[in-house]
């Protein structure tokens, strides 16, 4: 769901629920990997000083996902986490200088949480294979472009 104003007000809601399974019946597969059951995101934004200054915020949340050991020859299959991740933006733009900015943070909270990683990724000299990765944690933006 989505509403937007005219004064550059923006709320918006989603939710998707999947129920993912192999379609074959071998009972060699386990789980499917890296498919959470549950998405949830929340996003709005507001104009503080209209096209001067507007706040928008994001939060995610993902239901736990599965890692790749789906095969029944493989270790056993464990779940990550849920996580919730809130994003806040401050934008604008001054059109008379052709000017346009932003000012954000990411993953406000510095939440932890790692999600499934594929055959692939191996963890140094070992060559240990990797199931999941932590994901980076709080991060900041900032940019500003100029059009002439």
């Amino acid at each position: 769901m989505r509403r937007e104003w005219r004064q550059g007000w923006m709320l918006s809601a989603s939710y998707a629920f999947q129920r993912s399974r192999y379609a074959s019946s071998a009972e060699s597969l386990r789980e499917v990997p890296n498919a959470p059951e549950h998405l949830f995101a929340f996003r709005a934004a507001a104009p503080l000083v209209p096209q001067l200054f507007v706040a928008s915020t994001r939060v995610t949340v993902e239901g736990p996902r599965w890692d790749r050991n789906d095969s029944a020859t493989d270790p056993t299959q464990t779940r990550t986490s849920p996580s919730v991740v809130w994003d806040l933006v401050l934008s604008g733009r001054a059109e008379r200088f052709g000017l346009r900015y932003a000012l954000g943070v990411y993953n406000m909270f510095d939440w932890r949480y790692a999600v499934p990683m594929s055959n692939e990724f191996v963890r140094g000299d070992r060559r240990q294979s990797l199931t999941t990765m932590v994901q980076g944690g709080r991060t900041f933006l900032a940019s500003a472009s100029v059009d002439f």
